[in-house]
């Protein structure tokens, strides 16, 4: 019975539901999954949260959209608690 869900199994056995195969956006012929984009983001240290979904495009079909919650700087330059809106460079140790 297909239930659309998609997983994989780890080395021991167990199994991971990883999504659903209707979230998959198709952008230029490449099937993409926006939890693969959002686990990329959220490897940021300055990201506390990440949301990619996708919009119309063209000459795509679809485009990705990825939209992400960024911890505060602390002034001793760390990483708060709080989020804060602003534009990729805003980032903690982007450049």
């Amino acid at each position: 019975m297909a239930t659309g869900d998609t997983g994989h199994h780890d080395g021991a056995g167990p199994l991971f539901v990883d999504g659903r195969d209707d979230d998959m956006i198709v952008s230029g012929g490449e099937n993409v999954f926006p939890f693969e984009v959002e686990n990329i983001l959220l490897k940021h240290p300055g990201v506390a949260e990440a949301c990619v979904v996708g919009v119309a495009d063209e000459p795509w079909g679809q485009r990705l959209k990825g939209l992400r919650g960024a911890r505060r700087r602390t002034a001793d330059g760390g990483g708060g608690a709080g989020l804060c809106a602003g534009p990729p460079g805003d980032l903690p140790g982007a450049s």
